[in-house]
């Protein structure tokens, strides 16, 4: 069986003044008997878009049966594991911070929070619907594949930037190992804790204690290497 497949992932460096919104962009390619599908899991994660060439993975946020998805996938803020399937496909992964939902997505993280929805059918992420075609286009190395798509993001930098300082110090303080209660996160800041829960939903898709807790998580995983 070990030659019957293969996996190949490829990270590309976004441009710098994309990388305040989106946390990688990445190209998996994966090579197997048609048909069969390979599963794993994903630890989790901030809202993830996959666009995919060939069969779309399948997947389940959490217990349950894995669901068939969309050639455009997104996954919106997940506080559980997310189980997949995929077979012979490549598939485009671009994942958004809060910072960039702040940005570029004019709905509240908690409507997506541990779901998937098709990127296609909702118009909510409709800017970012393009990238599909672009990810499918034929004759294209997966170099100027990314260079397209860093190109086309850092068209949509223009417009509102929608609390972007609160969510970007929020974001900064979800990372520190030293903040540990909602009243310090508050303080960083420079929130009340009804305004602090408001952003949470807004852009984060949980409640503090809820983003507290699985950032402990985070950097547990982080510490013993499992991410």
């Amino acid at each position: 069986m070990e030659d019957d497949f293969s996996i190949v992932v490829k990270f590309f460096r976004l441009s710098s003044a994309l990388e305040p919104y989106f946390t990688a962009l990445y190209q998996f390619d994966f090579d197997g008997p048609a048909g069969l599908f390979t599963e794993d899991h994903l630890h989790p994660e901030w809202a993830i878009m996959r666009f995919s060439q060939g069969t779309p993975p399948i997947a389940s946020i959490g217990p349950g049966p894995l669901q068939p998805q969309w050639p455009f996938v997104v996954s919106g803020p997940t506080s559980k594991s997310i189980h997949f399937g995929v077979t012979r496909s490549r598939i485009w992964g671009l994942g958004l911070l809060p910072t960039g939902w702040a940005r570029f997505v004019d709905a509240p993280a908690r409507d997506f929070a541990d779901r998937t929805v098709d990127g296609t059918a909702d118009p909510v992420f409709s800017l970012f619907a393009p990238i599909l075609d672009i990810a499918n286009a034929p004759a294209q190395s997966a170099e100027a594949t990314a260079l397209r798509i860093n190109a086309y993001l850092l068209m949509q930098l223009r417009g509102p930037q929608r609390l972007e300082p609160q969510v970007l110090a929020l974001q900064q303080a979800l990372r520190d190992p030293e903040v540990g209660h909602v009243a310090t996160l508050a303080e960083r800041v420079g929130l009340g804790a009804r305004s602090l829960e408001r952003l949470c939903a807004r852009y984060f898709g949980f409640p503090p204690k809820q983003l507290l807790r699985r950032q402990r998580l985070y950097l547990k995983r982080s510490h013993k290497g499992m991410y």
